[in-house]
């Protein structure tokens, strides 16, 4: 049995579960529905660790992960990537999307105080709402989350030194350079978020 810890990612652990969540997309674009319809119905849910039906469709994907806790950021991401199923994003992690955002003009000053909000959450018993609220933002800006990236800040969102939190400051208040399509577009003459 395997224990997760922000020290040791079991790296076969996280992406078999990236191949789980790939295999509800079709040829990468169309959508296993019968799948996201059981994943979605742990949106709602307070704790989706504790949804019978969740339980179910992930539940022997975690077999080698010893403790309960361990596999609350897998349920969380599980039943958040219906929202936005799209595999990809260039590793950044939610506070560089957001920061885009924010260069580009395009992030609202409420949605800036949710993050901020977001990232003052300890426990992750209690960043289910938000981070959700946060994940259906981004897809209506149609941005892609990078979920592995997402899966492996849950996994250490509680180690006591918020390096997690800390490096969403940081990547938020500088987001990534522009991919090489972005700079592609810019030489063109076409707008750039």
């Amino acid at each position: 049995m395997t224990e997760l810890t922000s020290d040791r990612l079991p790296p076969l652990l996280i992406s078999e579960f990236a191949r789980y969540l790939a295999s509800t997309l079709r040829d990468g674009r169309n959508i296993d529905r019968r799948t996201l319809s059981r994943l979605r119905r742990g949106q709602g849910d307070r704790f989706p660790w504790e949804n019978m039906d969740i339980q179910l469709e992930v539940g022997d994907k975690l077999l080698d992960v010893q403790s309960r806790a361990a596999k609350r950021p897998f349920y969380i991401v599980a039943v958040l990537f219906p929202i936005s199923p799209r595999m990809g994003g260039d590793g950044a992690d939610i506070g560089g999307v957001l920061g885009k955002l924010k260069v580009s003009g395009r992030l609202t000053k409420s949605k800036e105080n949710e993050f901020i909000g977001l990232l003052k959450i300890d426990r992750i018993e209690d960043i289910v709402g938000p981070l959700r609220h946060m994940v259906r933002y981004l897809a209506s800006k149609d941005k892609t989350i990078d979920w592995i990236r997402l899966l492996k800040d849950l996994i250490s969102w509680e180690d006591e030194d918020h390096k997690v939190q800390q490096r969403w400051i940081d990547s938020f208040h500088r987001p990534s350079r522009p991919t090489a399509t972005e700079r592609q577009r810019t030489e063109d003459g076409d707008d750039v978020e």
